[in-house]
This record gives structure tokens, sequence and C-alpha cells, in this order.
């Protein structure tokens, strides 16, 4: 790894991830998760939802190109919905 790339991703880890391809990201998270199961890296948690965040909005970001004409998905919250009181 240059020391660019170390360095980067010792000061801002979001960038560092997000300049990654689709692959390296994914191997990268897999060596990730095996840090967080085994539990020797206590940032590793972090650093597991960083790339989970990064990896989502991909997946958004290509849908939306996929379905340019498609509605916004609307999420209900909670146990109880207004619609029920009919």
């Amino acid at each position: 790894m240059s020391i660019f790339k170390e360095l980067l991703r010792c000061i801002a880890p979001k960038l560092y991830y997000s300049i990654m391809s689709d692959e390296e990201l994914k191997e990268k998270r897999e060596q990730v998760r095996k840090k967080y199961i085994s539990g020797n890296d206590s940032s590793s948690g972090k650093t597991l939802h960083l790339i989970d965040g990064i990896q989502l909005n991909r997946m958004n970001e290509k849908h939306e190109k996929e379905h340019p004409d498609a509605k916004p998905r609307h999420k209900e919250h909670g146990w109880y919905l207004p619609e029920d009181d009919d």
C-alpha cells in the first residue's frame, strides 16, 4: 500500500473507501467483517458500518440510473399505521 493511501485511510477513511472499486470494497469489507467477528479490533464495527453505507449509496445510485422515473419508496415506521383507523 502506498504511503498516500495509508495516510488517507487514517485521515479520511470515508474518502479512502469511497475511491475503491466495488470489488475492492467487497474484499475489504470481508476482511473487516472477520476482524469484527473475532473481536480483535475495536474500531472494526465503525469501519464495517462505514463500508456498508458506501455500498448502500452505490446501490441506490445504480438503481436511480436504471429507473430514472421511479417514485421514491415510502417506509412506514412503528407498529401503528394511520390507515388502520378506517
